[in-house]
Formats: structure tokens, sequence, C-alpha cells
């Protein structure tokens, strides 16, 4: 049975990462979605399937680590707000 070739998804996901969230991610996943669809274009499905999954786990990957660095970065700005805030003008 032929895969459906998921391209436009696989890269457009990738393309969104690398601007929002985690930008080598992005680049790996861009790399291999399209190494994912030259390879459904030449028949090689095995190798689709195995390009395919890897744009998902680094599309995953990619997300939480952007996720991680955007709470860091709140909890962050939260304290140096608060410490700013907090202080007394003589």
């Amino acid at each position: 049975m032929v895969p459906d070739n998921k391209f436009g998804l696989m890269l457009g996901l990738s393309i969104a990462e690398l601007c929002c969230c985690c930008p080598i991610a992005g680049i790996i996943g861009i790399i291999f979605a399209v190494n994912a669809n030259n390879a459904h274009k030449a028949g090689d499905y095995e190798t689709y399937d195995a390009k395919a999954k890897a744009v998902k786990i680094t599309l995953l990957i990619g997300l939480a680590v952007g996720l991680i660095i955007g709470i860091i970065t709140l909890i962050m700005n939260g304290a140096m707000l608060t410490a700013l805030l907090s202080e007394s003008t003589y």
C-alpha cells in the first residue's frame, strides 16, 4: 500500500517551528521533509516512512524545547519585573 505524501504538512510545520519555536529543529525538520518527499517521488516508501517519522520526532523535540525556553523566559521576566517593582526609590 502506498502511503500518502504529507510533504506540505511536514514542510509547513517545520517552517512554523523554524520561525516560532526552535530554529535548529526547524531546519532539521525541513531537511528531513524534503528527503522524505524525494523518497516518496522515487517510490522508496520504506525510506519515506523513516524520514516522515524523523520529521515528527524532530518537530516534537523542537516544540518541547521551545515551550521550555518560553516558560523559562516568562519566569525570568516575571522575577525581573518583581525585583524592579519591589525596589524602593530613595
